[in-house]
């Protein structure tokens, strides 16, 4: 989520200037998210609204936004509302850029984290899984993209959840070359 939020702050500083609203709002959103306050979660949905209604939608910047507002509501252990949040996004993106776009992807691995922290293995492994075939689809093995390494890693952490042993060694030696 940081780098998400510094990589969007820059990059509507360098459209919109330091001191344009957006940029402006965008680091405030991702010093929110860092703080652990029940209120952060309200705010970052205020906080999505007004882009809504100032840029739209669909825009990237909202977009990006409602992603931290999920996340937000994970931190607060919120985790249907995440979940909804999450698949709301999904859907838009799968809309504008596919399924194998990076954003959606994105959107996929959060939703397996938060199936890991409610202990649903069983559907983390399967969203990690789509997470690493829709990413090896696009950019294949050679050389393997970071989110598909996060994959890997993170499904080893979910067989070793689930007791599946001999799962874990085969799936990070994956990530080895």
């Amino acid at each position: 989520v940081d780098q998400l939020l510094d990589f969007t702050h820059w990059a509507s500083a360098s459209i919109h200037g330091k001191g344009h609203l957006i940029p402006r709002i965008i680091s405030c959103c991702a010093r929110a998210v860092a703080q652990d306050c029940s209120s952060i979660a309200g705010a970052l949905r205020g906080t999505v609204i007004t882009f809504e209604r100032l840029i739209g939608g669909e825009h990237s910047y909202t977009l990006r936004l409602r992603h931290i507002h999920a996340w937000g509501l994970f931190q607060q252990n919120q985790f249907e509302a995440a979940l909804k949040e999450l698949r709301d996004l999904g859907i838009i993106y799968k809309l504008l850029a596919g399924d194998d776009h990076i954003h959606s992807r994105y959107v996929l691995f959060a939703t397996a984290q938060i199936y890991m922290a409610q202990g649903k293995f069983d559907d983390a492994e399967a969203t990690f899984r789509e997470v690493y075939r829709l990413s090896e689809q696009k950019y294949g093995r050679d050389p393997p993209a970071m989110i598909n390494l996060e994959c890997l890693r993170m499904l080893a952490v979910v067989y070793r959840r689930q007791e599946k042993f001999e799962e874990v060694i085969p799936t990070l030696c994956r990530a080895l070359p």
